[in-house]
């Protein structure tokens, strides 16, 4: 019987799949195993105790300061209309964004200068030699505040005559030195003197337009503005809810407000900005602005501290304390003003004295 010879084995089917496994299974648990050996080091590790932060105390040498929202109060303004002009409109003289005062020139209409005034009531009529009235009385003010001719009273004399003759001159109207009577049409009534101009209705080359045609709107007036606190601050505010402003304010004697830099007076209540500056404030604001947020600064006072915001610890019934060292104890204090990063405060300190910053928990003692 003859032997079957054995097949020679192939190149390559020596190893099998044993040193295949055994080189996956370490390519996976090395990294388990690393991991492991950190975690049994780290949780050997003991973790030094946290050592308070301590800061000394700085006398206050500047100005105590604390933010304060003036709350901005407008009115609604008439818009500009024509006279009873004719002729061709020359030239505009208004523009959008610009303040229109007594005394701009609004157009120019078949050569003649119209210019803007404010006066209590509109001029409606001609005055010659002879008339009196409250638009008597108000023309010769007119001319009087562009240092012409004019009359003291509410009558129209010869002076008054004299100045309209002047008038006539400075406004371009033909045979000036021969004019007798004061022409309303020269005036365009200005429902309030400065305002900021919205919008012009009036083109060069057109025909003049009828008497009452609006020519241009005003802006709102801001009337009177008021200090409150600053309200709290919303996140998502609606915006057709009406602006919820603070509670009102009242300045103290020796404080001063400052917006944008800029010093606005107040009135005597200490709660109202001065008549005479709000011009200064509405230049800061945006126009129909709800309110403007502001400073109330005073000098610096004795007895008072700076330290970091972050060493102020919150106590109950609404005091508020810092730790002081190097025996840590709680020292109640008031906080009088702020600025970043910083408070000032009231308190029994001294200028030797020192805070911690964030103190843990067991420290923080009101």
């Amino acid at each position: 019987m003859k032997m079957r010879e054995l097949e020679p084995r192939r190149p390559g089917r020596r190893r099998g799949w044993f040193p295949w496994a055994v080189g996956t299974g370490l390519w996976i648990l090395a990294p388990v195993a690393v991991v492991a050996l950190l975690s049994m080091r780290a949780n050997s590790l003991e973790l030094a105790p946290a050592m308070p932060v301590w800061v000394p105390v700085e006398v206050n040498a500047g100005q105590v300061s604390e933010p304060v929202d003036v709350a901005l109060d407008w009115v609604a303004v008439s818009p500009v209309v024509a006279p009873a002009w004719n002729g061709v409109v020359q030239l505009v003289g208004v523009r959008k964004g610009a303040a229109l005062a007594s005394g701009d020139v609004v157009a120019v209409v078949d050569g003649v200068s119209r210019v803007a005034w404010a006066s209590a009531q509109p001029f409606y009529r001609g005055l010659s030699a002879g008339d009196s009235g409250t638009d008597a009385a108000a023309l010769n003010l007119l001319l009087a505040a562009r240092g012409l001719a004019h009359d003291e009273g509410d009558t129209v004399n010869w002076d008054s005559i004299s100045g309209i003759a002047e008038l006539a001159g400075q406004l371009g109207v033909r045979n000036a030195d021969e004019v007798e009577t004061f022409d309303p049409a020269w005036i365009v009534f200005l429902p309030t003197d400065g305002a900021t101009v919205s919008t012009v209705d009036l083109v060069p080359g057109a025909p003049a337009p009828a008497a009452g045609t609006t020519i241009a709107e005003l802006n709102d007036r801001l009337s009177a503005a008021h200090l409150t606190q600053v309200a709290p601050h919303e996140s998502s505010p609606d915006e057709d809810a009406p602006v919820v402003h603070g509670p009102p304010l009242v300045a103290n004697p020796e404080q001063q407000l400052t917006v944008a830099a800029e010093s606005i007076a107040l009135q005597d209540d200490r709660q109202t900005v001065a008549v005479d500056a709000l011009p200064a404030l509405l230049a800061l604001a945006s126009s129909g602005a709800e309110s403007v947020r502001g400073q109330l600064s005073r000098p610096a006072a004795a007895q008072e501290w700076v330290v970091p915001a972050a060493a102020i610890v919150a106590g109950g019934e609404g005091r508020t304390c810092v730790v002081t060292g190097p025996h840590p104890r709680g020292v109640e204090v008031h906080v009088v003003g702020s600025e970043p990063g910083r408070a000032i405060v009231t308190g029994a300190l001294s200028a030797t004295a020192v805070v911690a910053v964030r103190p843990e928990a067991g420290l923080r003692s009101c």
